[in-house]
């Protein structure tokens, strides 16, 4: 039977939504989004510290989550943020707006939310041994640059900007290579709302050259996003599949990342680009599949378990009822009873340790918890499942403007207004690659382009309380 325990160490903990562990170390890392800081506990000392950036209000405001490199020398963090600077966003001030009532959406603060801030917002790369070090005397929120002209922006390596709202990210298992999820620019099923990020060259800590990337958005489904709720993603680097937690969806859609097919006659409009490029495509996916759909009502955090049979088994946290559930990641199949964590709604991130043990987070309360003893599963699926088609545009209310084009930039700094190129940043296509290039290749010639701005949608998503759990009788 699995016990569960409340981790008691005067964490500092702020709103925590995901945590990872640094490799081949005791040390994990929690990412608060209420105040854009990640708090690192020891493990084997229970020592515990709070850190935060400088210019965290840009670099990692509202971070949602975190993923390391394979050695831990670096990490990515991803910030569900339309870029507001030190300014909240829409829902900030109704803290779990959702959640007051859950059948009631607050409609008002939907609308605003997207178009609160300048939408340059996207992913961040850190050096670990210098994250919240570097270029932290000039005080908070300050854009410093030395008489050279080179600028000090913090401890931050690197940072793309092609993801506001962005609420999960995964590592790729290359070199400077994460998967991202965001909400496809309110249009999810027009731009995808899974990115493949390429960070390729950092420009060191503090600096602002943000164009050295490639970056391909994956279409093929629609994925809807909660604000302020992690959807965590895990990448199984063994079989190139990406699970990634659909928050308002309801599901877990997992994909194969090596049936992608560069689009070779659309490419992503300058609009929802921000900034020059090595490179910008769409992929459009050609397999996928749905798992937990009417198990899981509001799914967050993923962590996926090697059993002694050899199949992989997928823990999945539900935000609304702080269950966890476990199910055969083949399938979804249910094949343990679900984990009741807490009786409030929000339970966020999970990890496993080294040593087995199952590490979760309170958004709401907060706490950070322990799970042991949830023994391996013997059984195997008992039933293959089919892909799923693809899924119906998502385009439930009237979208917003998005945001002019004339407030992109490949640098940062107080209230910038750049200006962006007058037509769009051609983009690249091969149509001669082959699936298995899509985890770690580089792209070929050919190009095409679509001047079409991207504008933003917000799906209603209906709230059902799951008040029961089944379960098959493999355990």
């Amino acid at each position: 039977m699995a016990t569960i325990h409340t981790v008691q160490h005067h964490l500092p903990l702020h709103r925590p939504v995901a945590l990872a562990f640094r490799p081949n170390s005791s040390q994990l890392y929690i990412a608060n989004m209420d105040n854009d800081s990640l708090s690192i506990f020891d493990t084997s000392t229970s020592m515990s510290m709070e850190k935060k950036d400088t210019l965290a209000y840009h670099y990692m405001t509202h971070v949602s989550s975190l993923a390391f490199n394979a050695n831990g020398t670096e990490f990515a963090t991803c910030q569900d943020s339309t870029n507001r600077y030190a300014g909240p966003e829409a829902w900030d001030s109704i803290q779990d707006w959702r959640w007051n009532n859950v059948d009631v959406v607050d409609a008002n603060a939907q609308a605003a939310e997207g178009v609160a801030g300048n939408q340059f917002m996207g992913p961040s790369l850190w050096r670990t041994s210098s994250y919240a070090r570097a270029n932290q005397q000039y005080g908070n929120h300050v854009w410093y640059k030395d008489a050279n002209g080179t600028s000090k922006y913090g401890s931050h390596i690197d940072m793309l900007h092609q993801s506001p709202r962005c609420v999960g990210i995964t590592y790729a298992g290359v070199p400077r290579v994460y998967f991202a999820v965001d909400d496809g620019w309110g249009r999810s099923k027009q731009h995808g709302s899974i990115v493949r990020y390429d960070f390729s060259t950092d420009h060191g800590e503090g600096g602002s050259d943000h164009t050295t990337a490639k970056v391909w958005r994956y279409r093929g489904f629609v994925l809807t996003r909660m604000p302020g709720v992690a959807s965590q993603i895990v990448f199984d680097l063994d079989t190139t599949a990406l699970y990634v937690a659909d928050t308002g969806g309801g599901r877990i859609v997992k994909l194969n990342v090596s049936s992608g097919v560069f689009n070779t006659e659309e490419t992503p409009p300058y609009s929802i680009q921000n900034q020059p490029l090595d490179e910008y495509k769409y992929v459009d996916i050609q397999t996928y599949w749905v798992l937990g759909k009417g198990i899981v009502t509001h799914p967050s955090g993923l962590a996926l378990r090697k059993e002694t049979s050899g199949e992989m088994v997928l823990f999945v946290s539900d935000f609304g009822t702080s269950m966890i559930h476990v199910l055969f990641a083949s399938n979804g199949e249910v094949c343990r009873p679900a984990i009741s964590v807490s009786v409030a709604y929000g339970l966020s991130g999970l990890t496993f340790g080294s040593d087995g043990t199952l590490w979760a987070v309170h958004a709401v309360a907060p706490a950070l918890f322990t799970v042991k003893g949830v023994a391996d599963v013997a059984g195997r699926p008992s039933f293959v499942l089919a892909p799923a088609e693809e899924q119906p545009a998502n385009f439930n209310s009237t979208p917003t403007p998005s945001s002019s084009s004339s407030s992109k930039s490949s640098g940062h700094g107080p209230a910038v207004a750049p200006s962006s190129p007058s037509s769009p940043s051609p983009g690249t296509a091969n149509a001669g690659r082959t699936p298995s290039s899509f985890v770690s290749g580089n792209s070929g010639d050919g190009s095409s382009t679509v001047d079409a701005a991207a504008s933003k949608t917000w799906s209603r998503v209906a709230i059902v309380v799951l008040f029961g759990v089944c379960w098959n009788a493999m355990f």
